[in-house]
């Protein structure tokens, strides 16, 4: 059995554990905040650093895919440190689908994983759902050096 005494206690417990997590919010983020200002440069570069290689990297994949359209080979490694993969897409229209998952006892609500699945398995006509290949470019994680 429980006491009161025991209830009080524990109260206190977590009073004086609410303090000193209240103490140690307060002087962490005092500490960042200094350091925020001692390291406005650093911060700033990072940030400017991240955006160029997201401009680099964008530029590159971009790049990857219009090679991959004008090449005639359809090679998906046109160089080492980038590449070409396929991604296999589904395009529908909701209201044929679900027509169509209707007629065929598929669902009262049209299921789209099961539906497409069923695309890509053909049972579904191409006047109802068409799949599509997207070419995506990859950047390997160790590129090579020039």
């Amino acid at each position: 059995m429980y006491t009161l005494d025991e209830l009080r206690n524990q109260i206190t417990h977590v009073r004086n554990a609410r303090d000193v997590r209240e103490r140690t919010e307060r002087d962490y983020q005092l500490a960042m905040d200094d350091w925020i200002k001692e390291n406005a440069t650093l911060i700033e570069e990072r940030s400017r650093a991240r955006e160029q290689l997201e401009f680099e990297e964008e530029r590159l994949r971009q790049l990857t895919l219009n090679y991959y359209q004008e090449d005639e080979s359809k090679s998906k490694t046109p160089t080492p440190g980038v590449g070409i993969r396929l991604m296999t897409t589904v395009t529908y229209d909701k209201d044929l689908a679900f027509k169509w998952a209707s007629d065929h006892s598929v669902a009262l609500r049209l299921n789209t994983k099961a539906f497409e699945s069923a695309v890509k398995a053909g049972i579904v006509p191409s006047n109802v759902a068409k799949i599509h290949e997207e070419p995506i470019s990859t950047i390997s994680q160790i590129l090579p050096e020039e």
